[in-house]
């Protein structure tokens, strides 16, 4: 008995050290390891942003879009050196190709103060 759990014990000790290595050398994890249960945070100055709102746009639902926003405006503040004063800078610098059009003509807009978009 103590044989057959010794051996058991053995065959499985080396199966992490089996994972794929990626190209820099560490081991490859699966997207969004690590990040617990907060969403996917985009990349300020990329695409991804880009990316990232025009898959809240495409739900129709206004509350995914500001959810978007300020997901974005939190990675711009992590990174940006100048304080952001409204949503057309998200354009300018390269965030986002546009802002997206609120429905029945309301408009997104940033609160400063709050570092919150919020639908007017």
């Amino acid at each position: 008995m103590r044989i057959a759990a010794l051996l058991a014990f053995a065959l499985c000790l080396p199966l992490p050290a089996c994972r794929k290595r990626s190209t820099t050398g560490g081991t490859s994890e699966s997207p969004g390891a690590g990040s617990g249960s907060q969403a996917q945070q985009p990349a300020a100055g990329n695409s991804t942003g880009n990316a990232f709102m025009d898959k809240a746009v495409a739900t129709g639902n206004p509350q995914a879009v500001i959810q978007a926003f300020n997901q974005i405006i939190e990675a711009r503040f992590m990174t940006a050196t100048s304080p952001l004063t409204n949503l057309n800078q998200l354009v300018t610098e390269g965030s986002l190709a546009r802002l997206p059009e609120g429905p029945g003509g309301r408009k997104y807009q940033f609160d400063p103060a709050s570092r919150q978009v919020v639908l007017r």
